[in-house]
């Protein structure tokens, strides 16, 4: 189980690392197929149906609104819920040191 879990966390970070050398079929591997609202909106059902398990969000605008610095109950237990039902998460953002670090997103 551990083993697995770091093969496919690899695998993730493999795939960032080809996304942000600008691996162009990388980049393509990424690029979503449908847009939701908001983070709440998205079917988790749909996407665990489908073996997608490895989860990418970005923090402004994406899990958090830009100018928001506290990091909002209901989003803890999303991400808490989806990790309880075996998705891998990563939380990115290209803001600024500051404000990534402004928020202990270690609980997350």
């Amino acid at each position: 189980m551990v083993r697995s879990m770091a093969n496919k966390n690899i695998k993730m970070l493999k795939c960032f690392f080809s996304v942000m050398r600008g691996n162009e079929k990388a980049v393509h591997s990424i690029l979503p197929d449908m847009y939701e609202e908001d983070i709440y909106q998205i079917d988790y059902d749909f996407l665990k149906k489908n073996n997608l398990t490895n989860i990418i969000f970005d923090i402004d605008n994406t899990i958090m609104p830009v100018d928001e610095i506290n990091v909002e109950n209901k989003l803890l237990e999303l991400i808490n819920k989806l990790k309880e039902q075996g998705f891998n998460i990563c939380i990115m953002s290209n803001g600024s040191e500051k404000r990534v670090l402004h928020n202990d997103y270690r609980g997350i």
